[in-house]
C-alpha cells in the first residue's frame, strides 16, 4: 500500500502517526510527499518526494510579470515543467 500526500509536511505527519500505530514505513506502507522540502532528508524515515522545478517556475513567473509591467502582451502559452522523483527510505 502507498500514501501520496500533497506536501512533505503532511507526509512527515503521516509517517509519525503510522509509527505511533506500530505500522512500519516503508515495510507495511510506503509514504511519498511533494515539494522536497529541506527537512525531507533529515526526518527519522527519510522521505521519498516529488521535487518541483522551483527555479524555472520563478523564472517564468518573473518574465510574465515583467512583460505585464512593460505593457507587453503575454500570449497564453503552456510550458511543460518536469517533476523529479527523489527516492529516499519512505517508499
Amino acid at each position: 500500500m502507498q500514501v501520496f500526500t500533497n506536501s512533505d509536511e503532511v507526509a512527515i505527519g503521516v509517517i509519525h502517526a503510522l509509527k505511533n500505530g506500530k505500522i512500519a514505513v516503508p515495510k507495511d506502507i510506503a509514504v511519498i510527499g511533494y515539494d522536497d522540502q529541506p527537512m525531507a532528508s533529515f526526518v527519522e524515515v527519510p522521505l521519498t518526494t516529488l521535487q518541483q522545478p522551483i527555479d524555472e517556475m520563478v523564472k517564468q513567473t518573473a518574465e510574465l510579470l515583467l512583460n505585464c509591467l512593460k505593457g507587453i502582451e503575454n500570449r497564453e502559452q503552456q510550458k511543460k515543467l518536469e517533476l523529479k522523483l527523489v527516492v529516499r527510505t519512505s517508499a
